[in-house]
């Protein structure tokens, strides 16, 4: 899933119209209908009715078109913090897991920036397992993403703690659980995010090989497949969207499995802003979730 499947499937369902939206996007309607058919494909669900000359939103559309829209605006809002300071001379990036939230992130931009207007911020979304290569690369500047064993020789802070919860569809029968051992999902299909192999890894101390039907790389997909009941899947506690809980339950795991979300950079010498960007994320995640020493129960 990209920004251009995104953007071409929320103009058409605002002009109602494949042709429409093709104007409006300055692009054809070939190439809209590749983008909605490529978008359906990754989320294998039709998001579209054609009746005649009218098109309307499937059930499983609306849903799409409900979380789209909030993170879409998310981005833009995002794009206009950071668009301001496009011409300085100083650049920071910051890499991002691209199966994270974006929560929490927007506040110390605007905080950052009204102490460092000369200092332009641009982010950047890469798989979790590429953000060290992107940091000796000298890609990025600084990355956040899962505590592994891959960033143990860089800088580290930790953002929060959180632990991860089993999605399930309320049409599962597994949907009766508060509380699950990971075993009673042996026989699941499974959407994963990236590979996990954290949470692969759990499956397999239950006595279980998880049949991965879907890997996935961001939030919404995972939230899209689960909600249709493709599958079931994992999310920490802290990142499940607010707007999913009438079409699924998140069931928090009898053995928690723990993640640390970490902010890490380069082992090095840092600008002076450095530090002031690192207390910044520091302080808004303890002000969304709590001491970086406590953890979602």
């Amino acid at each position: 899933m990209n920004s251009k499947q995104i953007e071409a499937f929320l103009m058409v369902v605002e002009k109602k119209s494949f042709t429409k939206a093709a104007k409006a996007l300055h692009s054809s309607q070939s190439n809209i209908s590749k983008l909605i058919m490529a978008l359906e494909a990754e989320l294998d669900i039709s998001l579209f009715d054609k009746k005649g000359n009218t098109i309307q939103l499937t059930k499983p559309g609306v849903m799409v078109f409900e979380q789209l829209s909030c993170t879409f605006r998310e981005l833009e809002e995002l794009k206009r913090s950071l668009v301001k300071h496009q011409k300085e001379s100083q650049v920071f990036t910051i890499g991002i897991s691209a199966s994270m939230s974006y929560a929490g992130l927007l506040q110390p931009i605007d905080e950052f920036q009204k102490k460092y207007p000369d200092v332009c911020l641009r982010f950047t979304e890469s798989f979790s397992n590429e953000l060290p290569e992107q940091l000796d690369s000298r890609e990025i500047d600084v990355a956040i993403g899962w505590e592994t064993e891959k960033i143990d020789f860089y800088e580290k802070y930790t953002l929060y703690k959180d632990s991860w919860k089993l999605l399930v569809s309320t049409e599962n029968p597994l949907a009766r659980y508060d509380i699950i051992d990971l075993s009673v999902a042996r026989n699941e299909k499974f959407i994963i995010q990236a590979n996990d192999r954290k949470l692969i890894l759990a499956c397999k101390k239950s006595g279980f090989k998880p049949n991965i039907v879907h890997n996935v790389s961001s939030i919404l997909t995972l939230t899209s497949l689960v909600s249709n009941n493709y599958g079931v899947g994992f999310l920490c506690s802290k990142m499940i969207p607010s707007g999913i809980h009438n079409s699924i339950k998140a069931i928090p795991l009898q053995n928690r499995i723990r993640e640390d979300i970490i902010l890490f950079a380069r082992n090095e010498k840092h600008p002076d802003y450095f530090e002031y960007f690192i207390n910044s994320y520091q302080t808004r995640f303890h002000e969304l979730y709590g001491s970086a020493a406590s953890s979602d129960r």
